[in-house]
């Protein structure tokens, strides 16, 4: 079980301004001080549940081949009226394995736990204010 809940890390996600005014989300390249990329960006998957209102993906991103890859991420699903996260999907492109919260039967209660647990983890090493925005001229170079 996580030591935090969704609604737990939604007003953490608003302390550390991923969440701004107006439930604008934080979007874009970032790096920390090591070369690690965090690239934040707005997803719309093919079957969401309805009382999600937006779904982000946070992912680690490391260039293959000139194409970015996934090292990992994670989709998460923001329902903005009740303050609350829901995880999605985890995935990583390098070891190609994806572990999706919802299967045919509906919501793995396990995987979900463990999708909070994993995303609480890594955004404390996010919130470190290590990470700052990449200008284009720093990514078509970097």
């Amino acid at each position: 079980m996580s030591n935090f809940s969704g609604k737990d890390l939604f007003i953490e996600m608003m302390n550390w301004d991923f969440i701004g005014p107006g439930n604008q989300f934080k979007k874009g390249m970032l790096m920390n001080d090591h070369g690690k990329r965090l690239l934040i960006k707005q997803v719309y998957p093919k079957k969401s549940p309805a009382f999600v209102d937006v779904f982000m993906q946070y992912a680690h991103v490391v260039s293959v081949n000139g194409q970015l890859k996934l090292d990992p991420g994670v989709v998460l699903g923001f329902d903005v009226k009740n303050k609350t996260i829901h995880p999605v999907l985890y995935r990583n492109d390098l070891l190609d394995h994806t572990i999706s919260v919802y299967d045919k039967d509906g919501l793995n209660q396990d995987k979900a736990d463990w999708l909070l647990e994993y995303w609480s983890a890594w955004f404390d090493e996010l919130k470190s204010g290590d990470y700052d925005y990449l200008d284009q001229a720093q990514l078509k170079t970097g």
